[in-house]
């Protein structure tokens, strides 16, 4: 059978407004898209942001990110 994907999604707070709304238009683009989510939030924290990525690491098969720092969009 088909494996569904598994996308994770770093958000720098997920309190915050505007990341709220982020992560509502994420969630329900992945719902059409039978994609199930992992969710974690840096809190502006570049360890934070590679202890979760390291987690996460072959389990995603995407990455939606907000980097820290720009450095991190190598990520």
């Amino acid at each position: 059978g088909k494996r569904s994907q598994q996308w994770g999604v770093l958000l720098p707070d997920l309190s915050a407004p505007f990341y709220a709304t982020v992560m509502s238009a994420i969630e329900e683009a992945a719902f059409e898209l039978d994609v199930q989510l992992t969710v974690g939030q840096t809190l502006n924290d570049p360890e934070r942001e590679q202890a979760l990525l390291a987690r996460w690491g072959r389990h995603i098969s995407g990455l939606i990110t907000f980097p820290v720092h720009p450095e991190s969009a190598s990520v």
